[in-house]
């Protein structure tokens, strides 16, 4: 029970320091303080903010089509990588899909998304992939594969 207090202590008093010297506090933080104040290294880490931001708003977009989506199928028409890059090696796609949902007549959408390197073979085009769709905005759209 003693190491835990002690950790949490830890933790708080270094957020305070942080919060006093008027650091970011967290990993990105974290990073920009191991870079030193180099400019290359300042524009480096501003680049990696920002793609964790759009990462994380990508993230909320698709853990919001898991949960409150409907599901439907669609054939790949096209795929592109955009040339981002996320975690785990992935690559972002560009999907362009024809969308089939049961008692609607099919219509194409285009989603962005992440895909890792074992699943992009599940992206290839004439690829039939399960999806999840907003129910307010049929054309926001998240292929699973």
């Amino acid at each position: 029970m003693g190491f835990l207090r002690d950790t949490f202590r830890i933790k708080r008093d270094s957020k305070r320091i942080s919060e006093a010297l008027g650091e970011q506090p967290g990993v990105v933080g974290d990073l920009k303080r191991s870079m030193g104040s180099s400019a290359q290294g300042a524009e480096s880490m501003d680049l990696l903010a920002e793609r964790v931001e759009n990462q994380t708003d990508e993230q909320k977009r698709a853990q919001y089509l898991a949960r409150n989506g409907g599901v439907g199928r669609a054939v790949v028409v096209a795929s592109a990588d955009t040339g981002k890059t996320g975690p785990y090696s992935s690559h972002e796609l560009e999907l362009t899909l024809d969308v089939t949902i049961d008692g609607q007549a099919p219509y194409r959408a285009t989603s962005r998304q992440f895909v890792g390197p074992m699943a992009m073979s599940k992206f290839a085009v004439g690829a039939t992939v399960v999806l999840r769709f907003d129910p307010k905005d049929h054309s926001q759209v998240f292929a699973i594969g």
